[in-house]
């Protein structure tokens, strides 16, 4: 799996390092240590990532919130787990009536977070 000439902001792992060996001649790898204020970002980042392709290559709700819910709790034993299947709050309003506007139901098209 070689690599292209490029710019990037990947944790070095001991995968990447061993692709790293296996340059071509003309490729000079770059790399600077992450700053400790920004470690915590960095490292989430690259957990994030891993952990959406786990969750990904699992086929059935169940599993994909077992698998979420078993990185909670190795994280965080107080951590809430994921209730099945998962679903999301969209939304809290009052019910239209005198002297309160209801709440438009539109959805922005982009997520929230």
């Amino acid at each position: 799996m070689g690599m292209e000439e490029g710019l990037f902001e990947t944790l070095v792992t001991s995968g990447l390092s061993a692709r790293l060996d296996q340059l071509a001649a003309d490729l000079k790898a770059s790399m600077q240590s992450v700053d400790k204020a920004d470690q915590p970002e960095v490292l989430a980042r690259h957990l994030r990532d891993a952990l959406m392709r786990a969750i990904a290559s699992k086929r059935s709700d169940a599993e994909r919130v077992q698998l979420v819910n078993d990185v909670l709790e190795l994280l965080d034993p107080g951590e809430s787990p994921v209730i099945e299947p998962p679903s999301q709050l969209t939304r809290l309003s009052r019910p239209a009536a005198p002297g309160v506007v209801a709440m438009a139901d539109v959805r922005p098209r982009t997520p929230l977070c």
